[in-house]
C-alpha cells in the first residue's frame, strides 16, 4: 500500500512539474514572436524614415541625391530632425555619402541611400562581412 502512494505521488509531481515546464515554453516562445515582430516593425519604420528623409533632401527631383545636396539638407529643419532621429551628425554626411556611394558616381539614388544608411546602424553582421570580403576579392581579381 505504501509503495502505491510513493508512486501515485511521483505520477502526480512529474504531471504538475510538466504542466508548468509546458506553461514556461509557450510564455518564451511568445516573448521571442514579439521581439521578432518589434523588430521588423521597427525595421519598417526606419526604412520609412530614411525615404522620407531622400525626398526631402533630393530638392532636384531628379532621384539621384549629390553631396551638395545632402550637406544643404541640413539647413532645412525638416531634413535635421529626420538626422537627429536617425543619429546622424552633419559632420558625418561627406564621410557617410562617400561610404555609401556604391558605384562610386558621386550620386545617390534611393536604393543606395536607403540601403546604405540602414547598413550603417548597428552591428557588422556575417553577412556584412562576406560583403566585404567579396568585394576585396573583386578588386585583388582587377589588380
Amino acid at each position: 500500500f505504501v509503495l502505491y502512494i510513493v508512486i501515485g505521488n511521483l505520477v502526480l509531481m512529474n504531471l504538475v512539474l510538466a504542466v508548468v515546464l509546458e506553461t514556461s515554453l509557450e510564455i518564451v516562445n511568445t516573448d521571442e514572436d514579439t521581439k521578432a515582430k518589434t523588430l521588423q516593425a521597427q525595421t519598417v519604420r526606419r526604412m520609412r524614415q530614411l525615404k522620407h528623409l531622400f525626398t526631402i533632401l533630393n530638392s532636384s527631383g531628379t532621384g539621384r541625391l549629390t553631396k551638395h545636396e545632402m550637406l544643404a539638407g541640413f539647413q532645412d529643419e525638416k531634413a535635421r530632425i529626420c538626422f537627429q532621429a536617425l543619429e546622424l551628425e552633419c559632420g558625418e554626411c561627406a564621410d557617410i555619402f562617400d561610404r555609401i556611394d556604391a558605384d562610386f558616381n558621386a550620386v545617390l539614388t534611393m536604393q543606395e541611400f536607403v540601403g546604405g544608411l540602414s547598413r550603417i546602424r548597428g552591428n557588422c553582421t556575417s553577412k556584412d562581412c562576406l560583403i566585404v570580403l567579396k568585394a576585396i576579392e573583386q578588386l585583388d581579381t582587377q589588380i
